[in-house]
């Protein structure tokens, strides 16, 4: 089944992952995040499953969060060359990132190994 095309705001920012890059999907002016961490082999966009949580967060102005993936060392095919720790100090730097530019709630999400 192949995905619908999506609107998504690409957001450079620091981290020990080259070229890093956040993905906001959703309303931008929200003033919380849901941060979405895939397992094994996933990465952003990856994981079609999330699409009804992406809409649910959407269509709910009240709950006012965007949905945010980012890619780490270990994402897609990086699994096997990377390790624990340089998850963490990846999904610190996305943390950081979206305390940088306001976002009050940080929730992290985890499927699989995420």
């Amino acid at each position: 089944m192949a995905s619908k095309p999506f609107t998504v705001t690409v957001h450079p920012f620091t981290s020990p992952t080259p070229h890093s890059r956040a993905y906001e999907r959703g309303n931008t002016s929200s003033r919380n995040a849901l941060v979405f961490i895939g397992g094994l082999t996933s990465g952003p966009h990856t994981t079609p499953q999330l699409e009804p949580l992406v809409q649910t967060l959407s269509g709910d102005p009240d709950l006012s969060f965007s949905f945010w993936e980012f890619r780490m060392r270990s994402s897609y095919t990086g699994f096997g060359y990377s390790s624990l720790a340089n998850d963490v100090e990846d999904i610190a730097a996305s943390v950081k990132y979206l305390k940088e530019i306001g976002k009050e709630k940080i929730v992290l999400l985890g499927s699989s190994t995420g």
